[in-house]
């Protein structure tokens, strides 16, 4: 049941992550995007930043997808086990990855 649940939130979260990119690329709106890291008036590229964080959002969102139907499928089938296994790490390297990107990659948008 747990794998279930798990799976649901991940496609959720998933299904989240491309909303929000897909919102951003639409409506150019930061603001959707907004952390307590980032100053939005000290952005000096907007549109490159919104490129950078568009391909993020959209990667993550998928892997997340991903992650979910293979925690779904893994509840029901036994050989999808392993590759659950598998999965987890690619999302704790997904995760990791992603906070790299938004707390260091992002500050070359920043004006200096």
């Amino acid at each position: 049941m747990f794998k279930f649940v798990f799976g649901i939130f991940f496609i959720v979260l998933g299904v989240y992550f491309i909303y929000l990119a897909l919102r951003l690329q639409t409506t150019r709106d930061i603001g959707l995007i907004k952390n307590n890291m980032v100053n939005i008036d000290k952005i000096k590229d907007k549109d490159g930043y919104i490129r950078f964080n568009f391909k993020l959002h959209m990667l993550v969102g998928i892997i997340y997808i991903i992650q979910g139907i293979i925690s779904i499928l893994a509840r029901y089938f036994i050989f999808m086990d392993n590759v659950y296994s598998f999965m987890d790490i690619i999302i704790i390297i997904t995760i990791f990855t992603y906070v790299y990107k938004i707390t260091f990659k992002a500050t070359k948008f920043y004006k200096g």
